[in-house]
C-alpha cells in the first residue's frame, strides 16, 4: 500500500511539473518519413457533378506569415496581461518595433507606432491599435539594450526595459517547433519556427503607470524572459469577398483594409504587399497543388497536399485531403482538410492533427458563390 501510494504521489507531482512546463518546451520538426507517409494518404480522384467554370480560381483559405528579426518575450504578474512581446519587423527596408500584449484569456493585441502600419498583414484577424512608441536604443554589437514606452490596451503607460546578448549562430535551435500558448486562439490556427533563442544573461523589467508587478517565475524559480528570432504562419479567421472584375484578375475586399489585387497567370494565383507575396499554384484543371508565402523573395511558408484540391467553382462529391505545413523548409504541422461544394456554396473544414497546439485550433470556412463574387467566411471552431 505504501509503495502504491508513493507511485500515485510521484505521478501527480510529475503531471504538475509537465503541465507547467509543456508550453515552454519546443518540439522537433516533423520527421520526413512521417510527413511523406501522411501525404501518401487521401489521394482519391475528384468526382465533379457540374462543369461550371469561373473567371478565376476561388481563394480557399486565408494564410499568413510574419517573421520577427528580434522578439523580446517577458511574462509578468500583471493581473490581466499574461505575456508581452516586443518585436522587430522589416517593412520596406525600415525596422519597425511593435507591441504584442496577450491577456490571460488569450487575446493578443498588436500595438503599432503609427496608423500607416495598421493595414499590415490583413489576413491576421486580431485586435490592432496605434500608440506612439518611444524607444531608447543603446545597443552595441554584442548586446541588445532597449527601453520602450507606449500605452497598452488597458490605457496604462507600459515601460519595457530589456537587455540581452545579441542572437548569433550559437543560439541556433535544434527543436524549433514552439507552442503558441493560448495566444489568439479565437483568431488564428498558427505554427511557429523559433530558429534562435537566448535565455541567458538577460535583464528584463516591465512597469505599468510606474507599478512593477515583477516577472512571472516558473516553479517560483525561473523568470520568463527571452530573446527570440521566430516565424509565425498559419490559417486565419475572418471575412473577405473576392470579386472577379476581369479575366485573370480579381480584388479581395476586407472591412477596414485597402483593396487587395490578385492576378492569375501561368496557373498561379498571387498577390503581393509590403511584407509578403502569397501564391497558390494550380494545375490545368484549376485544382490547387500547393500554396506558398514569400518574404523578401524567400519562400517562408509552404503547404503541400496529398493530391490536388478540387476546383471550388464547380460542384463535386465531398472529398478529403491531407496537408503538411512547412516553415523555412521544415515540416512543422500536419492535418486533414475536407471539402463539400455545390453550385452555390462550399464548406471547408481544416482539421489540424499535429502538433498539440495546432490540433486544438480547427477552422471552418464557408464560401457563398455568385457569378462575379465569392464571400469567404472563416471561423475558428471552439472546443
Amino acid at each position: 500500500m505504501v509503495f502504491k501510494k508513493n507511485v500515485i504521489i510521484i505521478f501527480f507531482v510529475s503531471l504538475s511539473i509537465i503541465t507547467k512546463l509543456i508550453d515552454y518546451i519546443p518540439y522537433n520538426s516533423i520527421n520526413k518519413n512521417e510527413y511523406i507517409k501522411h501525404l501518401n494518404l487521401n489521394k482519391e480522384s475528384i468526382l465533379y457533378t457540374s462543369n461550371k467554370e469561373g473567371k478565376n480560381p476561388i481563394i480557399p483559405f486565408q494564410v499568413f506569415t510574419v517573421a520577427y528579426k528580434s522578439d523580446i518575450v517577458i511574462e509578468t504578474n500583471h493581473p490581466q496581461i499574461s505575456m508581452h512581446e516586443f518585436a522587430k519587423l522589416r517593412v520596406n527596408n525600415d525596422d519597425v518595433w511593435i507591441g504584442k500584449d496577450s491577456t490571460r484569456d488569450g487575446v493578443q493585441t498588436l500595438t503599432f507606432p503609427h496608423e500607416k502600419y495598421l493595414t499590415l498583414f490583413p489576413e491576421i484577424n486580431v485586435p490592432r491599435r496605434v500608440s506612439p512608441i518611444e524607444i531608447k536604443d543603446s545597443s552595441t554589437n554584442e548586446k541588445l539594450n532597449i527601453t520602450a514606452n507606449y500605452t497598452n490596451q488597458f490605457n496604462e503607460v507600459q515601460k519595457i526595459e530589456f537587455s540581452s546578448p545579441r542572437l548569433t549562430d550559437h543560439n541556433l535551435q535544434n527543436r524549433t517547433n514552439g507552442s503558441t500558448f493560448n495566444h489568439s486562439k479565437d483568431s488564428v490556427s498558427a505554427l511557429l519556427d523559433i530558429s534562435h533563442k537566448n535565455l541567458k544573461n538577460i535583464s528584463a523589467r516591465v512597469t505599468y503607470d510606474g507599478n512593477d508587478y515583477t516577472l512571472k517565475k516558473v516553479f517560483k524559480i525561473f523568470p520568463v524572459k527571452a530573446l527570440l528570432r521566430q516565424t509565425q504562419v498559419g490559417f486565419s479567421s475572418g471575412i473577405f469577398t473576392q470579386f472577379s472584375f476581369k479575366e485573370n484578375q480579381s480584388i479581395v475586399k476586407r472591412e477596414h483594409f485597402p483593396d487587395e489585387f490578385w492576378t492569375f497567370k501561368d496557373q498561379t494565383l498571387s498577390s503581393s504587399s509590403e511584407l509578403r507575396s502569397i501564391s497558390h499554384y494550380y494545375n490545368k484543371n484549376a485544382e490547387l497543388l500547393t500554396s506558398s508565402i514569400f518574404l523578401e523573395k524567400k519562400e517562408i511558408m509552404k503547404i503541400n497536399f496529398s493530391a490536388p484540391l478540387p476546383d471550388l467553382n464547380r460542384s463535386f462529391i465531398s472529398i478529403k485531403r491531407n496537408f503538411v505545413v512547412f516553415i523555412n523548409g521544415k515540416g512543422q504541422g500536419l492535418g486533414e482538410i475536407y471539402f463539400e461544394c455545390d453550385d452555390n456554396q462550399c464548406t471547408i473544414l481544416i482539421n489540424p492533427m499535429k502538433p498539440r497546439w495546432f490540433k486544438s485550433r480547427p477552422v471552418q470556412i464557408k464560401i457563398m458563390k455568385k457569378d462575379r463574387s465569392n464571400k469567404v467566411i472563416s471561423e475558428m471552431i471552439k472546443s
